[in-house]
């Protein structure tokens, strides 16, 4: 996005003429916010109680072979 915004002019018209790095840093921008606005939107619940296992809850290795 900086390069958009202070780069030459032949860098910034690379493009057929567009300005492309401050779009893609704008984009990439929008869709940051929006990873973070879901993560704290939808936090991982645990399972309920009546659904879980039986046992004790410890990792079990598999015999040697």
């Amino acid at each position: 996005m900086i390069v958009g915004i202070v780069g030459t002019d032949e860098i910034k018209n690379k493009a057929a003429g567009i300005n492309v790095n401050p779009w893609t840093g704008l984009a990439m921008l929008v869709v940051g916010v929006l990873m973070i606005v879901w993560a704290l939107a939808r936090p991982v619940a645990p399972e309920p109680e009546a659904t879980r296992g039986q046992g004790s809850g410890r990792i079990r290795r598999s015999p040697a072979t």
